[in-house]
């Protein structure tokens, strides 16, 4: 009975260890098939919500954007994606004519507030008259979360 079980031919020994190696791969898709749609749903509902929300790691390249950060901002998705630096970033928002200050002293300011504060939040006024009420929240591994909601009709209130 166990012969049949446990091969002795080497060729039995390999067809087990493929068998094994197969079944293997077939449990590590089925794994990360769930966890991609789990991503997925984690994606949609940052993508759904009304703030604009970026995460940026201990280096200051943008981890995390929603969709609302972009269209907040009329930005390109092409240029704020992943990898994209702080000061790419806010380059951009200039490029694009809605920041209309000094790029270098703008991310410093954000960076020294960071490392003096946890949390902190100020409003900015974009040049096409909307006002943002940002909210940084620096993280234990040294990146942050910014949340940025558009306050022009409360404000204006």
């Amino acid at each position: 009975m166990l012969s049949i079980i446990l091969p002795s031919t080497v060729a039995g020994q390999v067809a087990l260890f493929v068998g094994q190696g197969v079944a293997a791969l077939v449990l590590v898709a089925i794994v990360y098939r769930r966890m991609a749609n789990k991503s997925r749903g984690v994606i949609n509902a940052i993508d759904n919500i009304s703030q604009g929300l970026t995460l940026f790691d201990a280096n200051n390249r943008l981890v995390v954007r929603n969709r609302r950060y972009i269209e907040m901002y009329k930005l390109s998705p092409e240029v704020v994606k992943p990898g994209c630096s702080l000061h790419e970033l806010i380059q951009h928002r200039k490029d694009t004519g809605i920041f209309s200050g000094d790029v270098d002293a703008y991310c410093q300011k954000i960076l020294d507030t960071l490392v003096k504060t946890e949390k902190n939040s100020f409003y900015i006024e974009a040049s096409d008259g909307h006002i943002i009420l940002i909210k940084n929240h620096r993280l234990a591994d040294g990146g942050w979360v910014s949340t940025h909601e558009d306050v022009t009709e409360q404000r204006q209130a």
